[in-house]
């Protein structure tokens, strides 16, 4: 009888050390996945960082274009309006011109009726001759 507890006690020892061993190796294999998934988390993780300042450097370079955009078309609409300006003062100096040229034309067959030797004088010159003869 000794022996049979014996032989149920070893039969017993032996399925507690299986079962254990299983244990551990299911434990060690949890312990290994969970690893692997921490690692790829990490891995991932690190991605994600190194998109994010690509990200932030990107959007930094589109606020420095969009800067020097705003500043170019302020410049740009600045020189606009003075070409504007220019081309109206132009335009006002230009019809100046044509004012005091018409003038200029306005008063030139008066003073060309003046000048002796003018074309338009000589008809008056010689009404006036005629007047003179038959006085």
């Amino acid at each position: 009888e000794a022996m049979l507890a014996a032989a149920e006690a070893e039969a017993v020892r032996q399925a507690l050390k299986y079962e254990s061993d299983l244990a551990q190796q299911e434990a060690l294999s949890i312990r290994k996945e969970a690893e692997a998934k921490a690692a790829a988390i990490k891995k991932e993780l690190a991605e994600v960082a190194v998109a994010k300042e690509a990200l932030k450097r990107e959007m930094e370079e589109v606020a420095a274009a969009k800067a020097a955009l705003k500043k170019e078309t302020e410049a740009a609409e600045q020189k606009a309006k003075a070409a504007l300006k220019a081309a109206k003062a132009e335009e006002a100096r230009r019809a100046e011109e044509k004012e005091k040229e018409k003038a200029t034309q306005a008063a030139a067959p008066q003073t060309a009726t003046m000048d002796p030797g003018s074309p338009l004088l000589e008809p008056q010159i010689s009404l006036q001759a005629t007047k003179l003869a038959t006085v």
